[in-house]
């Protein structure tokens, strides 16, 4: 038998090895089988025979039909230790997702050992599976690295699903959950490799469902190892391994894991994608559409908790806090795990700042003030987690008696109109500080009627008013600041609420004091009480923001950083509601007569 193979291709079958005496190149497999005599059937599926039709096609490694880009077809990969057992080349070794050798752990090389050479090895010019091409030096004497010890056993059974012993492909495939048992092994592969893309972001190649061809060895062995570990727990351990990528995300749009979640994700619509493959992302899909009765997100987590979201967010990025990668749709949605959050109520103690709870109501600051000053809502005691700070602190059982209160107050639709929430109300109110107190007495004192819708929002954004319960609520006098000790500045976001501005007039409006400080209640209150914003004219005149403005504009008002003067603004107001009435009594007497 001659000892030099060349790599040539054999007619419609494959790429086959060759001889080079006595046999033509692309004569086909039958010669080869007979020069080396073996049984034509035997060398053809040893030649990766390629498995349907089209590009790039599907070729047959063992018991598994992998993608043809699959295969590591350049060169020639051998393990040093290997070839020293046994002189042949095996087969796995041209799978580009697994560069081990799982007999003997070396990772897979390409090149002549000796320095002086450093040839890669090819099929053309083989002098010998385990000499040099050019040199041929032994290539058995290769100093190559090992495998970690922890990576071997998941390395083995990917392995496993490409082995010609079809009795190490049940292995393998048995130990994989019973969504991916059915799943042929050759869309297993292929599925490890999308997962060690998903595992680490750095070795994925442009194409989703493959890797880099000039990832490193060690990291590609590492990833599939962790691959595996997550196929093992499919589909709970990669909906895990999702969230926790999402904890340490930067910014509000992405997964936290560039973008290798989402691509993943995205093969369930790939129609190129295997059947099986297809299958198990639109397992893991559904599961992490399905999730979200599993966590809360940031605006429960900070109601529940006390803590404040840039506080939440810290430590979900340190890692202390559990995240759930939810799917709403395509927008991916972070959520905190319920126990990360009672872990967090039981570690802040029952005390929770004022901008938690004014957040959480959908009032200022100073409308949490009110509130406990008539007794609404209860002052925490001395909670011994914020000790060290002199800050009033809202006792969370009392504010969560106070919600529910309000809900059971609240009435159901049944056709009656609640077309105004208790957020646009407060709006077309101004003068002064708000009475959320206030309000919120004549709500629970039962005169008034109103719904709350369900959800996650501030309870003003879903505390609906009718019209009738919109002019008893308006008719109300602002705050004066009786009774109660109140701190003497706010912020900015409360100042904007109180002169009724657009947030984007807050820089203008708010130029003569310093940035970043807190302003003086006294100060804002005196603007308040002199000037009025256009939505605050709009909501009393029913009128839009434009026309309101075209108004000021024909009477002459001018405008300020802070609104119109309030009393030559109510003023025009005034005579345009009375033109309007009139107007309105006429044409009811003219049909009244017509009638």
């Amino acid at each position: 038998m001659p000892d030099t193979l060349v790599f040539g291709r054999g007619g419609e079958t494959s790429d086959v090895m060759l001889a080079r005496y006595g046999v033509d190149v692309g004569s086909g497999v039958e010669d080869l089988a007979r020069v080396l005599g073996v049984d034509a059937a035997v060398l053809d599926q040893m030649a990766h025979p390629r498995v349907g039709e089209g590009r790039p096609g599907r070729r047959r490694i063992g018991h598994a039909v992998v993608d043809a880009r699959l295969l590591h077809r350049p060169s020639r990969m051998f393990a040093p230790k290997a070839l020293a057992n046994s002189p042949h080349h095996r087969a796995k070794w041209q799978v580009r997702a697994m560069p081990f050798c799982d007999e003997t752990w070396d990772l897979l090389v390409d090149r002549c050992p000796q320095t002086w050479c450093s040839a890669r090895q090819g099929w053309r010019h083989a002098k010998g599976v385990d000499r040099c091409d050019q040199c041929g030096s032994s290539l058995a004497e290769a100093s190559v690295p090992q495998v970690p010890e922890a990576s071997r056993e998941s390395l083995r059974s990917i392995a496993g699903l490409v082995h010609h012993d079809a009795a190490r492909v049940r292995e393998s495939v048995s130990a994989l959950p019973l969504p991916l048992r059915h799943a042929p092994p050759g869309d297993l592969v292929e599925l490890a490799c999308a997962v060690a893309g998903f595992f680490d972001p750095d070795i994925r190649a442009f194409t989703t469902r493959f890797l880099r061809l000039d990832a490193e060895p060690s990291h590609v062995c590492r990833a599939m190892a962790g691959a595996w570990s997550v196929m093992q727990g499919w589909p709970n351990a990669a909906a895990d391994l999702a969230g926790e990528r999402l904890g340490t995300r930067i910014g509000r749009f992405s997964d936290g894991n560039a973008g290798a979640t989402l691509e993943l994700l995205e093969l369930a619509d790939q129609w190129r994608a295997p059947a099986a493959l297809r299958d198990a992302v639109g397992l893991l899909r559904e599961t992490l559409s399905t999730n979200d009765g599993e966590g809360l997100r940031m605006r429960g987590v900070t109601r529940h908790s006390g803590m404040r979201s840039t506080d939440v967010i810290r430590h979900r990025n340190n890692g202390d806090l559990r995240t759930i990668f939810h799917l709403d749709g395509t927008r991916v949605v972070p959520m905190i795990a319920r126990e990360s959050v009672e872990r967090l109520q039981s570690a802040w103690g029952e005390g929770v700042a004022i901008k938690l709870v004014a957040a959480t109501l959908g009032t200022t600051a100073n409308g949490v003030e009110q509130m406990l000053r008539d007794g609404l809502i209860a002052e925490a005691g001395n909670d011994a987690a914020f000790a060290k700070t002199d800050k009033i602190r809202v006792d969370r059982r009392s504010l969560e008696a106070f919600v529910a209160n309000m809900e059971d107050k609240a009435r159901p639709t049944l056709g009656e109109a609640f077309p105004c929430t208790l957020t646009h109300m407060a709006a077309g109110m101004g003068g002064g500080l708000k009475p959320w107190s206030g309000w919120f007495r004549a709500l629970v004192g039962g005169g008034t009627s109103f719904t709350i819708d369900e959800g996650d929002e501030p309870l003003a954004l879903r505390l609906r008013l009718s019209a009738e319960g919109v002019d008893e609520l308006r008719a109300l006098p602002c705050d004066d600041l009786s009774g109660r000790a109140f701190r003497s500045s706010m912020s900015r976001g409360d100042a904007v609420v109180t002169l009724n501005l657009h947030p984007r007039h807050m820089r203008k409006a708010f130029a003569a004091w310093p940035a970043n400080e807190a302003l003086p209640v006294t100060e804002i209150v005196g603007l308040a009480s002199r000037y009025v914003a256009p939505s605050e004219l709009a909501a009393v005149l029913s009128h839009p923001v434009m026309a309101v403005a075209g108004l000021m504009r024909r009477v002459q008002v001018p405008r300020t950083p802070w609104g119109y003067d309030r009393v030559a603004a109510v003023s025009a107001g005034s005579r345009l509601l009375r033109r309007r009435r009139k107007a309105r009594d006429e044409w009811r007497g003219r049909s009244a007569d017509q009638t």
